[in-house]
């Protein structure tokens, strides 16, 4: 093989490697980018959660609060929705159960007479 062959194979090379390494740095930054996104999204899903059960765990109506539940439930890539209260004691719950791999697990807390 010629010096000048070689070389044009040489520079094939490095410019492949580089091109790989520039596809593989953009893929994670996509997925980093991904991800933020969806706790963002998650976030304010569970907040708006939180509001709209603020009421029935405020006058304690467990029936409320689980139809909240469910309707929670209902939304796109939610795989389990549950209420606590202030104990730790379960007081409604609605789908799959919690920690499935690869999910994402959201909650917030609603304080009720600044407690």
């Amino acid at each position: 093989m010629s010096f000048r062959a070689k070389m044009i194979a040489g520079i094939a090379l490095i410019e492949a490697l580089f091109l790989f390494a520039i596809l593989v740095s953009g893929l994670a930054v996509l997925s980093r980018s991904h991800e933020q996104a969806l706790r963002i999204r998650a976030s304010g899903d569970v907040q708006l959660f939180a509001t709209a059960a603020a009421n029935a765990l405020i006058s304690e109506d467990v029936g409320a609060l689980r139809r909240v539940v469910r309707e929670v439930a209902r939304n796109r890539g939610v795989f389990y929705a549950a209420a606590w209260d202030g104990k730790g004691r379960l007081l409604a719950h609605v789908g799959d159960e919690p920690g499935r791999r690869g999910a994402l697990d959201a909650q917030a807390r609603v304080k009720v007479d600044g407690a």
